[in-house]
């Protein structure tokens, strides 16, 4: 055992892979919380659109409460359809301006 642990630690450069390491850790670290951020902003803006806007209690998995804890007034059903299409209007304004070349041909 010892002789196969000297063989594999002559074989390497720790002090580069130790730099690549710790390179590797701050990046899942800024990934994981960057994922994080991105989850709870697709939560917050779901509660605000269809939960205080529309009134929608679309409920959590598992029964969970809502994050940000907004109370729902009574719920408007052609907001159902409207809020959605008006999202799907602003997302294609802002790729139209913003990344043209993410614009697709359609089907």
């Amino acid at each position: 055992m010892q002789k196969s642990l000297k063989w594999f630690a002559g074989r390497f450069d720790f002090s580069i892979a130790g730099k690549w390491l710790f390179l590797g850790v701050l990046v899942d670290l800024v990934i994981g919380v960057g994922a994080i951020a991105l989850q709870f902003g697709l939560q917050a803006i779901r509660e605000l659109t269809l939960g205080a806007l529309v009134g929608l209690d679309l409920g959590g998995p598992g029964g969970e409460p809502p994050e940000l804890g907004l109370r729902l007034h009574s719920f408007v059903p052609y907001l159902v359809v409207l809020v959605p299409a008006l999202g799907g209007l602003v997302a294609g304004v802002l790729v139209f301006w913003l990344a043209p070349e993410a614009e697709g041909h359609g089907t």
